[in-house]
């Protein structure tokens, strides 16, 4: 089944092959995806797509993802305008001491991160995860066995939105990741656990709070006329988007000062 319509894909599989053979003449070394991909092809010169695949993974997860998540965080931000002017505030302390805003900055601001973590709860990029059970597992005490081989489905929003885990779940609160209050990983899983968790997480956390920072530095996010209420999640898309558009008042402001 298709992911891409015929035009993007033939934009893609150009793109990344010119980068390849490019690469390739040049000899040059990046460490990068590229290099990567080409140490796979000197393995096994019959891997053909399956690497151009794996590339094309790797940007539509870093991008669409991120993109997505940033749209729901400035969305919460612009309904809960206590949340914002705080939110503000740490970036506003933050920018006063540095030149420019770093990775050193952004990792120290906890603020923002327990507002990117409340959004990754609320808005959790996959609905599920899909794993698969590698050997007979006997659930604790129970009788039931999961045999090797099975499918097993995790339901992110079914764990985000419990209750038990996260009272009030509806609600946008950034304190339930303060300090001292700590999830169980288990229970908060927006990137998976374990070995095969996802290998972007700190690219997409990264990249959604750089942007916040440089957004919220600039300007007052306000919801319009047309803003819903609340987000009706869309039953056709693979990650977790929006079934309306999400229009938002972007008003310019002075941070500094």
């Amino acid at each position: 089944m298709p992911f891409f319509e015929a035009e993007v894909s033939t934009f893609l599989r150009n793109a990344f092959w010119e980068a390849y053979e490019e690469r390739n003449c040049t000899k040059m070394m990046r460490n990068d995806v590229i290099d990567a991909l080409r140490g796979l092809k000197d393995l096994n010169t019959r891997l053909g797509d399956q690497i151009l695949a794996q590339a094309v993974q790797f940007f539509s997860a870093g991008f669409g993802t991120t993109s997505a998540t940033l749209a729901f965080a400035l969305y919460e931000l612009s309904l809960n305008s206590e949340i914002q002017e705080r939110l503000r505030l740490e970036i506003k302390e933050t920018l006063l001491d540095c030149d420019q805003i770093n990775l050193s900055m952004i990792q120290n601001m906890k603020y923002l991160s327990m507002v990117v973590n409340e959004t990754l709860r609320k808005y959790p990029i996959l609905p599920f995860i899909e794993r698969q059970c590698v050997a007979n597992y006997q659930i604790s005490d129970e009788s039931f066995v999961v045999d090797k081989g099975t499918p097993i489905y995790i339901p992110l929003l079914g764990l985000h939105y419990d209750p038990v885990y996260f009272p009030n779940p509806n609600v946008f609160d950034p304190e339930r990741f303060s300090d001292g209050n700590e999830k169980n990983s288990f229970h908060y899983l927006p990137f998976g656990e374990g070995p095969r968790k996802c290998i972007g997480e700190r690219f997409a956390v990264m990249a959604i709070k750089s942007a916040i920072v440089e957004i919220l530095s600039q300007f007052k996010l306000q919801p319009t006329l047309n803003t819903p209420p609340s987000i009706h999640f869309s039953p056709y898309s693979f990650f977790l988007s929006s079934m309306e558009q999400i229009p938002l008042k972007f008003r310019k402001i002075g941070l500094v000062g």
